[in-house]
């Protein structure tokens, strides 16, 4: 995964692994499978980590609301989007901001040429009510937990452990690795309606989700996407996060993985010529996979990576 599409996981998380832990345990208890109302501000601020990293990991998904509105612009939009996943909250606020692009996109130019370039020029409120519920993983991982293997849930939810993303050879051969969930979003609704600009941001004012949709419509500015305005139910660009396949809690086979696997392994003449003792043929004589076990982990992560 490139540095632009690196994860901001780390920088949301400021709780103890110790505190996260019971908290990721009683929400995967506490939320149900099917769409049911909550109330983040009822939430501690641990609870609000746990539920963020639940997210990530794709074991939930939440459905949330928002009045957005620019500064000194009369626009006012209301919306409805889902999200799960490392990138499905990007990807709905990326359909969102290409739907608005028409409207905005002078007034952002404009604030991205002014002083305070680096200050978000919308204003994002939440609407009630805001909605989860768990996904098929998150299902799985319910079960673990309450039959007793909770740690296997924690661990992966917290990339730790077997789950800590090094890839790690199997006893049949394949490789094991915790890949960033991809996840997926969706903007479900949108309305548009005139009110009287606002000149200043409201001390209510959802500054994640400000600053997530900043981001978002700074995006379609660089790639000059919005040229093409995507539908509601259109997939965003690709962003290089791979989803794993597969449950969650079982040792993923190289194939399903996507890692070190070649059609054609000529196609890979300098790594063969360093590494080709370590190459071999699958039994479907279809593939060639590379062995990891034995290199540093450097050289691993570089593999990975390729």
């Amino acid at each position: 995964m490139s540095a632009k599409n690196a994860s901001n996981i780390r920088e949301r998380i400021t709780a103890p692994a110790e505190m996260l832990a019971p908290a990721i345990v009683e929400l995967l208890r506490r939320i149900p499978d099917t769409w049911q109302t909550y109330r983040p501000d009822d939430l501690s601020e641990t609870q609000s980590q746990a539920l963020f990293l639940l997210v990530a990991a794709g074991m939930v998904e939440r459905r949330e609301r928002m009045r957005l509105r620019m500064l000194n612009h009369p626009l006012v939009v209301e919306a409805t989007f889902t999200a799960t996943g490392e990138y499905g909250g990007v990807e709905a606020l990326t359909a969102l901001a290409a739907q608005t692009w028409e409207d905005w996109q002078d007034a952002f130019r404009r604030w991205k040429e002014g002083p305070t370039p680096t200050a978000p020029p919308f204003h994002c409120e939440r609407l009630e009510p805001s909605e989860w519920r768990l996904t098929d993983q998150g299902v799985i991982a319910r079960k673990d937990v309450r039959a007793g293997k909770k740690d296997a849930a924690v661990d992966f939810v917290l990339k730790r452990g077997f789950f800590d993303g090094r890839p790690r050879m199997m006893p049949d051969g394949g490789i094991s690795q915790r890949r960033p969930v991809r996840g997926k979003g969706a903007l479900e609704r949108m309305e548009k309606r005139r009110g009287e600009p606002a000149s200043t941001v409201e001390i209510a004012n959802w500054g994640k989700g400000a600053e997530a949709f900043s981001a978002a419509f700074a995006k379609i500015l660089e790639t000059g996407q919005g040229q093409r305005t995507r539908s509601l139910d259109a997939p965003a660009p690709d962003d290089g996060v791979q989803e794993p396949s597969g449950i969650w809690s079982r040792p993923m086979p190289l194939t399903e993985m996507g890692v070190r696997i070649f059609k054609d392994a000529t196609k890979w003449r300098s790594v063969r010529s360093v590494y080709g003792d370590r190459l071999r043929r699958t039994r479907s004589r279809k593939f060639w996979q590379i062995r990891l076990d034995g290199l540093s982990e450097d050289l691993q992560d570089a593999f990975a990576k390729r």
